[in-house]
């Protein structure tokens, strides 16, 4: 009977740091586009189980995207889902590698459903929406600020990044 791998990775801005069950090996590849091609062509040959990754606030979709596309079992899970379970393991210590372990072990253990990523077309619906979100965050520190500033210029200035 074939042995099941399991592929937890942690999507950290400039990498990605995965461990693979049952062999314990930790692999780090670079988180660019060079990067995840290699990664792709590497666990592929694994023929993984599931791969499991935190949700970061967009840093894993190239990730997503591209195991998808690679037909790789990718699911995408809440990082608060992550931390509990690390937890409940007894691993209270973070680091990259430790976050990769914990996701290869919550793969394995919770089995999480497979990840489908959004349309193109949601997606850049996503990203604008989240930008006008920003932008209203922003506008909002700024005429707050502006009610607690007296000096000139730095009213001109912060009447120039509201309008």
């Amino acid at each position: 009977m074939p042995t099941e791998v399991f592929i937890g990775v942690d999507v950290c801005k400039l990498r990605l740091d995965l461990m693979i069950l049952p062999t314990g090996e930790i692999l780090e590849f670079e988180n660019s586009a060079k990067g995840i091609k290699q990664f792709v062509k590497h666990v592929k040959k694994l023929k993984p189980t599931l791969i499991t990754c935190e949700y970061t606030g967009g840093l894993e979709q190239p990730l997503l995207i591209a195991c998808t596309d690679a037909n790789l079992p990718i699911a995408v899970i809440n990082p608060k889902q992550a931390r509990d379970f690390a937890r409940a393991m007894g691993k209270h210590a973070k680091t990259d590698a430790i976050d990769a372990v914990m996701l290869a072990e919550f793969a394995a253990r919770m089995r999480p459903n497979i990840t489908v990523p959004s349309s193109e077309h949601v997606r850049a619906l996503e990203a604008i929406t989240s930008r006008r979100r920003q932008l209203l965050e922003m506008l909002t520190m700024e005429r707050n600020r502006l009610g607690g500033t007296r000096d000139v210029d730095a009213r001109a200035s912060i009447e120039t990044v509201i309008a």
